[in-house]
């Protein structure tokens, strides 16, 4: 298939950080152990005074599952598919490009972020290309294949911006945990999202190197359903849609959101959720890891990490 070319590499890279963070997922911390499926019950009704955020945040906890599910969540496995739809500049058509993304997740503070897609190269055809975020512990790199070495790169700051950013971490681990998760918790308004009445709350969120981090949840008071969530300020919002039940956890099938630039979308249907069968060497730090500040002069690593 051909396309029309779009040169503007700085919407292109917008767009892989937005595709990663979308489809990355993680679990509480623990140890491991076999799953036992739950017979999880609908979520209780939510009085019919206005309830408070603290309230909405424990019934969207309980819509996802129970707080000893969600504990013996140890690693965490899943895949998505679904399609980038943006403009191409010089030819201003909207192009659809499939994609799949994986993570794998694991309680020791390790974590690996695939995404395959389909790309429009210089000539305006399609090509593959893959591109990888990793962590353990300390250490974390990237690797993209379309790079003429594609090299494994040190890179401290990607791994934890696609963390930070990824919803499955704030479903997973911050709304369960929100008396520790989030110092503040304010409903600011009522709304609707595709015609359902809502109450978004803001959260504030302190998360690696930021000291605050505000983000909001638009929140069915009458089931405790998560319809959308915004990781910051200045992200674009994530819907939520078609949430079922895995092995006792209740997560949304459905993802989409639209980038603040362009009108670009990302859309994606979950395809497989697993728990507790990430092993160990499906996340190791890569032999031939390569630091890129090594080549820098150190005032232009302080001026890249100031930027």
């Amino acid at each position: 298939m051909n396309h029309t070319p779009h040169s503007d590499k700085s919407v292109r890279r917008c767009l892989i950080a937005a595709t990663i963070a979308l489809f990355a997922a993680t679990s509480p911390p623990s140890s491991v152990e076999p799953i036992v499926r739950d017979v999880q019950a609908a979520p209780a009704p939510l009085p019919a005074s206005v309830p408070t955020a603290r309230a909405l945040l424990d019934a969207v906890s309980r819509y996802i599952g129970t707080a000893e599910r969600l504990e013996r969540i140890r690693s965490y496995r899943i895949e998505s598919h679904g399609t980038q739809r943006f403009r191409a500049l010089l030819s201003q058509e909207w192009i659809e490009l499939p994609i799949v993304a994986t993570v794998f997740w694991r309680d020791n503070l390790s974590a690996r972020w695939t995404l395959t897609e389909t790309i429009v190269d210089a000539d305006g055809n399609d090509a593959i290309a893959r591109r990888e975020v990793g962590r353990v512990g300390d250490v974390s790199w990237t690797r993209d294949e379309r790079d003429k070495c594609a090299e494994y790169l040190r890179i401290p700051n990607l791994s934890d911006t696609v963390e930070r950013n990824d919803p499955f971490r704030v479903l997973l681990r911050e709304i369960p945990c929100h008396s520790q998760s989030f110092t503040e918790a304010n409903i600011v308004g009522e709304t609707t999202i595709d015609g359902r009445p809502c109450l978004r709350v803001d959260v504030c969120a302190p998360c690696g190197y930021d000291d605050r981090r505000t983000r909001s949840l638009w929140i069915d008071s009458a089931s405790g359903e998560l319809l959308a969530l915004r990781t910051s300020a200045s992200d674009a919002r994530t819907d939520f849609t078609d949430w079922r039940i895995e092995d006792g956890v209740r997560l949304p099938r459905g993802i989409s959101t639209e980038a603040l630039f362009g009108g670009a979308r990302i859309s994606a249907d979950v395809a497989k959720v697993t728990f507790n069968d990430v092993a160990d060497d499906e996340i190791v730090v890569p032999t031939n890891l390569h630091d890129p500040n090594a080549v820098l002069s150190a005032e232009k690593q302080r001026s890249t990490s100031d930027s």
